[in-house]
C-alpha cells in the first residue's frame, strides 16, 4: 500500500484530496498547463489499489497489467518459476509476441512470495474472475473504432495508446 502512495504523492502536477489523484488542471496555478489530466481508467486504476476489497494476488495482477500492457493470459499463464532472481518476472510471449522478462514495481513482496510457492495464477484465477472484479471497480477503455470496452485488456489498450502518443 505505501509503495502504491509513493508512487502516486510523486507525480508531477496532480492535486490530492482524500487521497484520491485529481488532475491539477482543474485548479489554476498548481502545474503547468501541459501536465497531462489522469484518464478516468488510471483514476478508477488508482482508488482500487489502495482501497478495493480483494486479494493482493489480484491487485499485483492488475499492476503487472497496468505497468506493462500484458495479455491476461500471459499473467495468467505465470508459474512460481517465473520468477527470477531479482524479482524479474519471465512472460512467455502468446499469440506470435517474443518472451520478455519485466520487473513489478508494486507488490514485490507478493511476487517474492510467489517466487518461493509452487503454482500457476491461472490455477487459482482465472479470467471471468477478474472480468467481473475490474468491471466493478471500473478498469476497463473503450478503444477507438470500437462500440465495445475492453475490460481484461484494458490496460494493455491503454498501455499502447501511450506508447503512440
Amino acid at each position: 500500500m505505501s509503495e502504491v502512495k509513493f508512487l502516486f504523492k510523486n507525480v508531477k502536477g496532480r492535486q490530492y484530496v482524500n487521497s484520491v489523484p485529481t488532475p491539477a488542471a482543474q485548479s489554476p496555478g498548481l502545474c503547468d498547463i501541459n501536465t497531462p489530466a489522469m484518464s478516468e481508467l488510471e483514476v478508477n486504476y488508482t482508488n482500487f489499489l489502495m482501497y478495493a476489497d480483494v486479494a493482493e494476488p489480484v491487485k499485483a495482477v492488475a499492476s503487472l497489467l497496468a505497468q506493462e500492457g500484458l495479455r491476461v493470459s500471459e499473467v495468467l499463464n505465470l508459474h512460481s518459476s517465473d520468477v527470477l532472481t531479482g524479482l524479474k518476472v519471465r512472460i512467455k510471449g502468446l499469440k506470435g509476441s517474443g518472451n520478455r522478462i519485466v520487473q513489478p514495481v508494486l507488490y514485490r513482496s507478493f511476487w517474492e512470495g510467489f517466487r518461493k510457492s509452487n503454482y500457476q495464477i491461472g490455477e487459482v484465477y482465472d479470467r471471468f474472475y477478474l472480468y467481473r472484479v475490474f468491471k466493478k471497480y471500473g478498469l476497463y477503455f473503450k478503444p477507438k473504432n470500437s462500440s465495445k470496452y475492453a475490460v481484461t485488456h484494458a490496460f494493455r489498450y491503454d498501455y499502447i495508446n501511450k506508447l503512440l502518443k
